[in-house]
């Protein structure tokens, strides 16, 4: 009986990564999670504080946070902090809800229409 051979043997290949490499790689994770955790503390003060009298005062300081961070990190923590200020158990009150809204459109219309 013949013995098939597997359709594509290198599938299950992992690429060697020599130690030097993985000990950089590591330190640079564990940077890029500082900075995150850092950026998403800024962020979330920020939004705990937002209210009408501050909008432009906080919408400036989103923007700087913008220029200075990427895009896709200002994004995601953005997002995963305004779903959690906004979705609870219990009601969020519609004057909280709207001034998030307003902040939303403030930065889409400054930094740009992937806001």
């Amino acid at each position: 009986a013949w013995r098939r051979r597997p359709e594509n043997p290198n599938q299950d290949a992992v690429k060697y990564v020599p130690p030097q490499m993985r000990i950089s790689e590591e330190a640079v994770d564990s940077k890029k999670k500082e900075e995150l955790e850092r950026l998403k503390k800024t962020v979330k003060g920020l939004i705990n504080r937002l209210s009408e009298s501050n909008l432009a005062s906080i919408s400036g300081q989103l923007e700087e946070l913008y220029m200075t961070n990427s895009r896709k990190d200002m994004n995601e923590t953005l997002t995963d902090i305004l779903i959690g200020a906004c979705v609870m158990e219990s009601a969020v009150p519609s004057r909280l809800l709207l001034e998030h809204v307003l902040l939303v459109g403030v930065l889409h219309q400054t930094v740009g229409i992937e806001v």
